[in-house]
C-alpha cells in the first residue's frame, strides 16, 4: 500500500463521518418540526372538542419542558 492510497482513505473516512453528521443533524430537523406540527394538530383537535379546558395539557406539557431543561445538564462554551 503506497503513501497516497493511506491518505486517500484518511480523506474518505473524514468524509463518511461528515455525511453521517450532516444525516443526524437533517434527521433531528425533521423530527422537531414534525413534533412540533404534530403538538399543533393535537391542541386545536383538543379545542373543537373542549374550549378553553384544552389549555391544561398545554400547561402540563410547557411545565414538564421547563422543568427538564432546568435540572438537565446544559453545556458550557468551554466544552467547545
Amino acid at each position: 500500500m503506497s503513501i497516497s492510497d493511506v491518505g486517500h482513505s484518511k480523506a474518505v473516512t473524514l468524509m463518511s463521518a461528515d455525511v453521517e453528521r450532516v444525516t443526524r443533524g437533517l434527521g433531528m430537523l425533521h423530527e422537531t418540526w414534525g413534533s412540533l406540527a404534530e403538538a399543533c394538530i393535537a391542541l386545536w383537535l383538543l379545542d373543537e372538542q373542549l374550549g378553553l379546558s384544552a389549555l391544561a395539557p398545554l400547561g402540563v406539557a410547557l411545565g414538564k419542558y421547563l422543568k427538564h431543561n432546568r435540572f438537565s445538564a446544559s453545556p458550557s462554551l468551554s466544552d467547545f
